[in-house]
């Protein structure tokens, strides 16, 4: 619990990081809503971001766990969670990326680059006028979240002394239909609601 808790502090201290990095290259001015700006930035890391990575490590140990109970296979949900919350860790690293992206490489950008950029992903490749119920699924596709599938199938190879095969059967069996669920729910919603 101790290591979860560091990594919610890290995300964190990263975000602000990142937001910081992002107003001293942006040169942001001083307006009458930066006060306004600020707090919705302060509640963004202290409140939406730990919200985030716990309801994720939440979600993915709850569908690894119907997974195991389906297949008559004992593993504790703390242990899920354990595996859940370590595969977590490489999101830290599109942080990293990005403020180097953006100091380092993409010299040049506006606001509308900062928020449609995502590290390593497929929407980066096409063109900024892709249809709109295109962007989630191309921005999900990235390096980060199959290292995040590697990751969690490596872990679960390891909890339940089996080949790294295994463990990867087990994710694609369980999570990654999930995901795919998801994408789609996300699609048809952007289809509905644009």
């Amino acid at each position: 619990m101790q290591k979860f808790i560091i990594l919610i502090v890290l995300l964190i201290l990263l975000s602000i990081l990142s937001i910081f990095t992002y107003e001293l290259v942006l040169d942001v001015k001083k307006t009458d809503l930066s006060f306004a700006v600020f707090n919705f930035k302060i509640n963004y890391i202290f409140i939406v971001i730990p919200i985030n990575i716990l309801s994720r490590v939440f979600i993915v140990s709850t569908i690894l766990s119907i997974y195991f109970i389906l297949n008559n296979i004992n593993l504790s949900y703390l242990q899920l969670l354990k595996i859940s919350k370590k595969a977590e860790y490489i999101y830290i690293f599109p942080i990293f990326y990005e403020i180097f992206y953006f100091k380092f490489i993409e010299i040049k950008y506006d606001l509308n680059d900062l928020n449609d950029f995502r590290a390593l992903s497929l929407s980066n490749y096409f063109d900024s006028n892709i249809d709109l119920y295109l962007k989630y699924p191309l921005t999900f596709l990235n390096l980060f979240d199959l290292l995040h599938i590697v990751l969690l199938s490596f872990f679960i190879s390891k909890i339940i002394k089996t080949n790294f095969t295994k463990g990867l059967k087990v994710v694609a069996f369980s999570y990654i239909p999930a995901l795919f669920i998801w994408i789609v729910l996300v699609m048809f919603f952007t289809l509905n609601y644009s």
